[in-house]
């Protein structure tokens, strides 16, 4: 006896079913899709965050590390209008009083010329040559510069002794012997505003204790002349 078995029917929800699928797979869901960009955007939001940060950084870092204009040491003008001592050793410096680096020059020679006793007749040359800030007299580095050993703090409003001297940038330290003959030409820090015993101070002491030293050195800071 012959059996007939029914004959299979394709299941047209199952092959709906089968279509769907393959269709989200081709076409995902709007909100996974803008959620998947949202959290690309935001990583490379992170990213370009992250670079700036960085570049910044190493442009600071290089800033602080670039020395100002340099100037060829030079024996004391015969047309200054600054009198160098005939007895002890004259040590000029030259500062801007708004250049915020010098600080770190002020503290760092403050704490080398406190170690020399009464050897030393120190000279804080504040220059000002645009004469466009009332206040300058006034500045706290001034102030702080007018507390260092046997010091004086000369006004320099006409720049005329700056010029002199061929003195280019905020910080830079010149100390010369009775004859005039210049014995340490440099800055007293390793960087920009970063006090602390570094070789110029150490260089300096030397050079103040007698010792013939390797000069000029680089100064960190601010333009004397230029309006930086």
């Amino acid at each position: 006896m012959d059996v007939k078995l029914p004959m299979t029917v394709p299941c047209a929800v199952h092959g709906r079913a089968e279509d769907d699928t393959q269709q989200k797979h081709r076409n995902p869901h709007p909100v996974n899709a803008f959620r998947n960009s949202r959290t690309l955007g935001f990583i490379a939001l992170v990213v370009v965050w992250l670079a700036a940060i960085v570049a910044a950084r190493v442009m600071a870092a290089r800033y602080e590390r670039t020395p100002g204009p340099g100037a060829a040491p030079c024996a004391w003008p015969n047309d200054v209008s600054l009198q160098r001592s005939a007895t002890h050793l004259t040590l000029l410096v030259f500062v801007h009083p708004r250049c915020p680096c010098t600080r770190a020059t002020i503290e760092t020679l403050d704490r080398v010329l406190r170690t020399c006793g009464d050897t030393v007749q120190t000279f804080v040359i504040a220059c000002d040559p645009s004469r466009r800030d009332p206040d300058w007299r006034a500045a706290a580095l001034l102030a702080a510069a007018a507390a260092l050993p046997s010091c004086t703090v000369m006004h320099d409003s006409d720049a005329a002794v700056t010029r002199a001297f061929g003195a280019k940038t905020s910080g830079l330290v010149a100390l010369y012997s009775p004859a005039g003959h210049v014995l340490y030409w440099g800055g007293m820090t390793e960087a920009r505003g970063m006090s602390g015993q570094g070789v110029g101070a150490e260089v300096l002491r030397r050079a103040i204790a007698g010792e013939r030293v390797t000069i000029p050195r680089p100064v960190f800071g601010c333009s004397l002349t230029g309006g930086e």
